[in-house]
C-alpha cells in the first residue's frame, strides 16, 4: 500500500488517500499516479507519502519508505461585482452603487470595499464595511469629478488575505 497523509509520517493527522498496489513492482521500476485535494485555508501544509506503511515488503532498509514535503498555500484574490442603478441618468438625478456576488475565497474574511470615480482628479469613497452596503448619490452631493458624459467607476474588495483587482463600470450622465 501507499498512503498520502497530512502531516509527518510518524504523526500524521489525516489519511488523504490510500493506494493499493496489487502487481509486484520490480527493482528500479517506476509507478506513478495522481490524486487531487482542495485546500480549505491558506498557510503551510505538510504532506507525506508513505510506501509500505505496514512493513509487508522484505527490503534492506525502511529509511527510504517516506518522503515529506511542505506546501505554502497562497489564497486567491477576492472577487465581486457591482451594478450602477440606474446606469444612465440625467444630471441632478440620483444613482446608487450596488455591490454583488462577493466571494473572499476559502479561509479569508471580508474587510471592506471601496469605490473610485476615475475622471480627472479621482474621488474615492470611504471604506464600505458590509458586502451589501450600497452607496447612494443625490445631487448636489455628487463626487467633485462627476461630469456630463461617461464616468468610469471602479470597485476594489479587501479581504483578510488579499485585495481584488479593480472592477469597472460606466455611469452615463446626460445633460
Amino acid at each position: 500500500d501507499v498512503l498520502i497523509v497530512k502531516g509527518a509520517p510518524d504523526s500524521f493527522t489525516q489519511i488523504l488517500k490510500t493506494i493499493t498496489i496489487t502487481d509486484p513492482i520490480e527493482p528500479g521500476e517506476t509507478v506513478s499516479g495522481t490524486f487531487s485535494y482542495t485546500f480549505t485555508q491558506p498557510g503551510s501544509v505538510q504532506w507525506s507519502l508513505i510506501i509500505d506503511p505496514d512493513n509487508q515488503v522484505n527490503e534492506e532498509t525502511k529509511a527510504d519508505n517516506a518522503i515529506t514535503r511542505t506546501f505554502n498555500v497562497v489564497p486567491g484574490k477576492p472577487v465581486g461585482d457591482f451594478d450602477i442603478v440606474p446606469s444612465v441618468i440625467t444630471y441632478r438625478e440620483s444613482f446608487t452603487l450596488v455591490p454583488k456576488n462577493f466571494d473572499m475565497g476559502p479561509g479569508c474574511t471580508y474587510q471592506y470595499h471601496i469605490f473610485e470615480f476615475t475622471n480627472g482628479p479621482g474621488w474615492q469613497s470611504p471604506q464600505q464595511t458590509s458586502p451589501a452596503q450600497q452607496l447612494k448619490f443625490v445631487y448636489p452631493d455628487y463626487p467633485h469629478n462627476l461630469v456630463v458624459g461617461l464616468n468610469p467607476i471602479r470597485m476594489k474588495i479587501v479581504s483578510s488575505c488579499a485585495e481584488s483587482d479593480w472592477v469597472e463600470h460606466t455611469l452615463i450622465v446626460n445633460p
